[in-house]
């Protein structure tokens, strides 16, 4: 699949209504996706066809102000009355919290109409969290190939410490300038590409939800985040070094992905067990008070973990009543699992367990999952197989790209990369490999050799 084929399929879904064979209707928020060099010029029009008229705030960081937004700026001069508002200082990048949140939503509220990020990531998550909050439209200039939220219906926003992903409206429209991402530094292109190659981890998760726990799950949405996984996989090497016309198609990928989030009502076809690994690094170092690494980065070794993690899974023999019974009967009272965690999670203890004990089974519940995999073995593992890829190819893909492939790359010791990943199933309440590791009574044994097979201790 290449370029072309990418946006007739983005065409295809901007603006429009799905009525899906999963039984319910896709509605897309979006209804304009701009990737083309100089996409800049055409903000002005996107205004003035998708916004109400009026006053507009314009919010970027000092990075993105230089890299876009005086160029916004410039173009709305002439027609439109637009204010910018700048989050941090020099030196000084904003974070994805609620302060920040909070600053941009209460500016909002002074005669604004409408907002328009510039920016990636925290940027775009800040946006669409405020605008969301006061009921306004937003749109987003993107400034770099980075990560996958761009149209997605969350923001990923520290609440109490705990990094959440809130229910947040889309941008109207988004325009990617390929002059723009292209000059981003390459470590949050080929990060952007690493954010995409969660695809098989994260739509396994999906899928195991589903047949285990009976919730809700979409091929097509699967599909669609699959089909920018393998288009930009494909062009590793390419958007590796920094090519416009790999830059294109990862940013088509991208906002392709984010798509397939809107649409499914969650994160979950791009976003499982390997994101929550990111999402306890990001939440020790921000009580820490230092810096973590780009965002699909550490998604990008998260999903090398939980890639190799499924591989041992595929070694468990199907679970017989006798093992089932050593599984629940040597299964830890709650109060002493949280006892222990407690003292593991500290900070992020309470708010984490809060998330945890919604979907901790009691013994009556576990068994029911242990019998439904012990009668639907071969079925469970016929529906997941296809979605799963080896973790040795996945390395392969981001060693072509030029991404990081171990956790020393970027900035982790080994004690913090083992502590994320026996952590990470505590802080969501979504069912992931980690937790059907746990349900299997195999978790704990396999930690040290699933990090071992994914190599990023190396």
């Amino acid at each position: 699949m290449r370029l072309d084929d990418l946006r007739s399929v983005l065409d295809g879904l901007v603006g429009k209504t799905i009525r899906c064979d999963c039984g319910r209707s896709h509605n897309v928020h979006t209804r304009s996706v701009t990737i083309e060099p100089g996409a800049v010029a055409r903000v002005p029009d996107l205004v003035e066809r998708y916004f109400p008229q009026g006053k507009l705030l314009v919010v970027a960081d000092p990075n993105t102000q230089a890299a876009a937004g005086n160029a916004v700026m410039d173009r709305l001069a002439s027609k439109f009355q637009a204010d910018l508002h700048l989050l941090g200082a020099e030196g000084d990048i904003p974070v994805g919290d609620e302060t920040y949140v909070a600053a941009v939503r209460e500016r909002l509220k002074q005669g604004y109409v409408a907002a328009l990020a510039v920016g990636s990531g925290t940027i775009n998550d800040l946006v669409k969290l405020a605008a969301e909050q006061v009921g306004l439209p937003y749109g987003v200039v993107c400034t770099a190939a980075s990560m996958n939220g761009y149209t997605s219906s969350i923001a990923a926003i520290y609440v109490d410490m705990l990094k959440r992903t809130l229910p947040a409206t889309p941008p109207v429209w988004v325009v990617a300038d390929l002059d723009v991402l292209s000059a981003a530094p390459q470590e949050m292109t080929v990060a952007g590409l690493a954010d995409l190659m969660s695809k098989p981890s994260s739509s396994s998760d999906w899928r195991s939800a589903s047949l285990i726990l009976g919730e809700y799950y979409c091929d097509y949405c699967a599909d669609l985040s699959g089909m920018a996984e393998a288009a930009c996989r494909a062009e590793a090497q390419a958007i590796g070094k920094g090519k416009a016309e790999g830059v294109a198609l990862l940013v088509a990928g991208l906002i392709l992905s984010g798509l397939s989030m809107a649409i499914a009502g969650s994160s979950s076809p791009a976003s499982g067990g390997e994101h929550l690994i990111s999402h306890v690094w990001d939440m020790r170092r921000l009580h820490e008070g230092k810096p973590h690494a780009l965002h699909g980065a550490q998604a990008g070794l998260g999903t090398l973990m939980t890639a190799s993690l499924w591989e041992l899974l595929q070694t468990v023999p199907r679970p017989e009543e006798a093992r089932i019974q050593e599984i629940i009967t040597a299964r830890r009272p709650q109060e002493e699992e949280e006892a222990d965690l407690m003292e593991r999670l500290g900070p992020l203890a309470e708010a984490s367990l809060a998330e945890y004990r919604r979907k901790r089974p009691d013994d009556q519940e576990l068994r029911r999952r242990l019998e439904w995999l012990r009668d639907n073995w071969g079925e469970f593992w016929a529906a997941v197989k296809p979605l799963l890829r080896k973790s040795s190819e996945l390395r392969d893909t981001l060693e072509e790209a030029g991404a990081p492939v171990t956790a020393r790359e970027i900035g982790f010791t080994p004690e913090e990369t083992e502590a994320a990943f026996r952590d990470a199933r505590y802080v969501r309440s979504r069912y992931t490999v980690f937790d059907l590791a746990a349900d299997l009574g195999v978790l704990e044994e396999f930690v040290a050799p699933a990090l071992e097979r994914s190599r990023v201790l190396e």
